[in-house]
């Protein structure tokens, strides 16, 4: 197996919330394949900072402190890198993210914070793998492996030195790329779909049952779906999926040049002038970053208002986790999500099922209007051919990605299957 070469990063980040956009450009402007963080300082189910330091491209694990302010650990990484996460228990004088990269002898990673408190366990807890003493901000250790170009750069947005190293190791490359399966329904005549329909049901009548799932599985799977594989038969693509940035504007792209030309000139001299320049110019091009992608998604959100799919397509890219987040999910935390909405609706089941005791200053209540005699409903009115068309007309075309036929076809062939879907409804009516 061919070796391949990485490109690793660490850093202490004291916080990624007002540093994401930058540390998302460190990723790509030094090719790195991996970059560790510690004190993430993001909490359980907040996955928009990780968001928003992922490059195109890259995905992350994390793991976040489960309780109070700071610490949190995490792991960006390229997407074509195979990574499988390790459940290691937790330790009381450390947090850790552990993770295994694939290969013929897999790489075992640990991202390692220790709090600033002391802990006198600290060192027994981690006596194999740590045998330095004394004060320890940024270490990197490794075993069986050999590390190359190790260097510390000042990031200039922590009090921590970013440790920058290179490494090979055999580990297999996946493809990052996708089958897909996909039918060109724009493509399909309305009439060519009626008339299709209407052959295969003269052909091949419903069957005479009053069981609506029999009539629903006869239109969508016999009718429907023959017709549509006869019409627009189903493809297959391999694709790859990428994300573009389109909030990035001419400006930022003339300030991140003017950045590294700040950032040249004070490697070259080491004056400290040099360095505040290139500090203070940093910290407005951070600004500037954050002020142009919150600009570019309180549109999207403003514009997407009266459209729900888009909307929630833009607030799922900037809050999903990612799918390689393997600890923030747990069985304690949905059995705990669980209690407390049973518990919830027992409460106000209590609460509406109790009425409280009248008092002195409670009026006397009114007595209750009579009752409205009215004929108990024993069966539903069949619905007739006739009327479907109109409901089904005014009804808005909104389509799941679960139906197995959309919406717009439906109401493009009603005149063939209008007497089916009737039948459908009718059968459900009677059947209760």
């Amino acid at each position: 197996m061919k070796q391949r070469h990485l490109k690793l990063a660490l850093l202490n980040t004291c916080s990624l919330n007002n540093k994401s956009l930058i540390l998302n450009e460190f990723i790509t402007d030094n090719n790195l394949d991996f970059l560790c963080i510690a004190e993430t300082w993001h909490s359980p189910l907040d996955f928009f900072s990780l968001n928003q330091t992922t490059p195109t491209g890259y995905t992350y694990m994390d793991n976040p402190r489960p309780e109070g302010r700071g610490g949190g650990v995490a792991a960006f990484y390229r997407k074509d890198i195979k990574t499988s996460n390790i459940s290691i228990p937790a330790a009381r004088s450390f947090e850790h993210l552990t993770f295994k990269l694939a290969g013929p002898t897999p790489l075992v990673t640990a991202i390692i914070y220790c709090p600033p408190k002391p802990n006198p366990s600290f060192l027994s807890h981690f006596s194999d793998f740590l045998t330095h003493r004394g004060h320890i901000l940024d270490l990197v250790c490794s075993t069986g492996l050999t590390i190359h170009h190790l260097s510390s750069f000042n990031f200039n947005i922590s009090n921590y030195l970013a440790i920058i190293m290179d490494t090979d190791i055999p580990i297999p490359t996946a493809k990052d790329k996708r089958t897909i399966s996909f039918r060109n329904l724009k493509s399909i005549s309305p009439s060519a779909l009626s008339a299709s329909l209407a052959s295969k049901i003269s052909a091949s009548p419903p069957p005479l049952t009053d069981n609506p799932s029999d009539l629903t599985k006869y239109s969508t799977t016999t009718k429907h779906s023959s017709c549509l594989n006869q019409l627009t038969p189903i493809k297959t693509k391999t694709v790859s999926f990428t994300h573009s940035a389109p909030w990035y504007t001419p400006e930022l792209h003339k300030m991140k040049s003017r950045k590294r030309q700040l950032e040249r000139l004070h490697k070259k001299t080491g004056l400290t002038v040099h360095l505040q320049a290139y500090t203070d110019y940093l910290q407005q091009y951070k600004d500037a970053l954050s002020t142009a992608r919150s600009t570019y998604y309180s549109h999207l959100i403003h514009s997407g208002s009266t459209n729900p799919k888009a909307l929630f397509s833009t607030v799922n890219k900037l809050l999903k986790p990612s799918n390689n987040t393997f600890n923030s999910f747990t069985t304690d935390k949905c059995n705990s999500f669980l209690s407390f909405f049973q518990t919830k609706i027992d409460t106000i089941y209590n609460n509406l099922s109790s009425s409280p005791a009248p008092t002195a200053c409670t009026p006397t209540p009114s007595p209750a209007p009579p009752l409205l005699t009215s004929q108990p409903l024993s069966q539903f009115s069949p619905m007739s051919p006739g009327e479907l068309p109109k409901i089904m007309t005014g009804m808005k075309t909104s389509t799941c990605a679960l139906d197995p036929i959309p919406s717009h076809i439906i109401k493009d062939s009603l005149p063939a299957i209008s007497t089916l879907i009737t039948e459908i409804i009718n059968s459900s009516l009677r059947s209760g």
